[in-house]
């Protein structure tokens, strides 16, 4: 009994269906481009409504020329159906105009032809002309309304009683409408041109900039690469000084060159940010998708905590989950994320603790990192994540390029998670990160979504 109610309750409701029915109806072929096609689709709601229009006509007077006027809309909604979209405009277009004449010649014998009947039989001319005007050109939709009022205009030559005394007056609505309509389509097309120019100049110049930044970040990428491989030679050189390997040094020495060392590793981070970001500017940043046990990274990422707090007034608390699900990513970016936060925590905080915290919700695992250090304003929130840009603060030691969080954003984005802050002034600030637990399969193809994307 319940596999049925859910069977009935996921089938299409009569709307639904409807609705799909329509759409099936006014469908164009698929083997016209998309401005035929698009205009295939008005033809046919037109002959359509036509169509429909015609069989409530012939249900309440049942005449030739209704029947004729359902089976000719019919057929040429078929022609527009099978992609014969232009045959069938051409046919729709002298069909109508030639219906005028046929209403004229089917006044009973003995009826005046008075200027007002005349005048709301003309009207219907402007039935096709509208259409012209909607569909075709400027041009031809002009041929189109010039040949519909000589036609309409030759009337007195072969329809018995009509004068042109009693024509010209109730033409002049129609005329004065089909010119206004013109007007309006010419108008439509000029501001569509001048849209089409604008938006060619924007994409030029959109692609111009964009060529532009990807060279100068493949620049940057490049002279990060190059000014780092000399720098880690200087490191290690002076650290082989500072640790006696090359010969003795006295302590005044040795606590210059740590100094240099430090100052050295500071520049190191600097130029891996900018790298970094340079590589995600440009799109050659990838990811290595591999296990990550998620107590193993924050517990190493709690051991580092641990040796920069060292010399603060700062307790680091841990409150993780035991046994949270391994998941696939890159974990060397992963653990870089979560360094990233819990060094400007550190950074930020002068005196109280730093927590830790992360629990599996929903198939999610999620991380917090909370201090309580001098917070961000709600105005400089939005700066966090963009590179180059920091919020204010009034410490000076700590010092930055402004690019770590941002480089976490996109690395937490690139696994399909989020990342988020909450944050008041004087009371502290809160990271979340929220990332999805993945198969290998899963990641690898988020891994391709994202190379494609670039």
């Amino acid at each position: 009994m319940t596999s049925q109610t859910v069977k009935s309750s996921d089938q299409p409701s009569i709307t639904t269906k409807s609705i799909n029915a329509v759409k099936w109806l006014i469908r164009p072929h698929p083997k016209l481009n998309a401005v035929d096609a698009s205009n295939a689709t008005v033809l046919m709601i037109f002959l359509l409504g036509y169509f429909i229009t015609s069989i409530f006509g012939f249900i309440f007077s049942p005449t030739i020329a209704i029947a004729g006027t359902t089976v000719f809309s019919a057929i040429l909604y078929g022609i527009a159906r099978m992609g014969y979209f232009r045959q069938s405009l051409i046919l729709t277009l002298i069909l109508l105009v030639m219906g005028v004449r046929f209403f004229f010649v089917q006044l009973p014998d003995g009826e005046l032809y008075t200027p007002y009947r005349i005048g709301s039989v003309i009207s219907w001319i402007l039935i096709p002309i509208f259409i012209a005007c909607t569909i075709l050109s400027i041009r031809d939709a002009l041929i189109m309304s010039i040949s519909a009022f000589f036609f309409v205009l030759s009337f007195p030559l072969w329809v018995h009683g009509v004068e042109y005394s009693n024509l010209m007056q109730p033409i002049s609505f129609p005329f004065v409408a089909t010119v206004l309509t013109l007007l309006l389509a010419l108008h439509r097309n000029n501001l569509e041109n001048i849209r089409s120019k604008e938006l060619e100049k924007t994409r030029q110049a959109q692609h111009i900039a964009e060529e532009a930044n990807k060279t100068k970040s493949q620049f940057l990428a490049n002279m990060s690469h190059e000014l780092r491989t000399p720098l880690n030679a200087i490191l290690n050189f002076s650290a082989f000084v500072a640790d006696g390997v090359m010969g003795p040094v006295n302590n005044e020495q040795e606590e210059m060159l740590r100094q240099s060392i430090s100052s050295g590793n500071h520049l190191l981070a600097l130029i891996n940010d900018v790298l970094d970001i340079t590589k995600i500017e440009a799109g050659l940043m990838d990811l290595f998708i591999q296990p990550v046990d998620m107590n193993e990274t924050l517990r190493a990422v709690e051991s580092v905590g641990k040796g920069l707090v060292k010399n603060k007034d700062i307790r680091l608390e841990m409150d993780i989950e035991d046994s949270l699900p391994t998941t696939y990513g890159d974990k060397r970016r992963l653990r870089q994320v979560f360094l990233n936060i819990l060094s400007n925590a550190i950074k930020f905080t002068t005196e109280g603790e730093i927590t830790i915290r992360a629990k599996l919700i929903h198939k999610r695992i999620r991380v917090e990192i909370k201090d309580t250090g001098i917070g961000i304003a709600q105005e400089d929130q939005t700066l966090v994540f963009e590179s180059f840009k920091q919020a204010k603060h009034d410490i000076h030691e700590a010092v930055g390029t402004g690019l770590g969080m941002p480089i976490s954003k996109h690395f937490v984005e690139s696994h399909q998670g989020k990342i988020w802050l909450e944050s008041k002034v004087g009371k502290g600030t809160t990271f979340f990160v929220e990332l999805p637990v993945l198969t290998e399969a899963e990641a690898m193809q988020i891994t391709m979504n994202v190379r494609e994307q670039q």
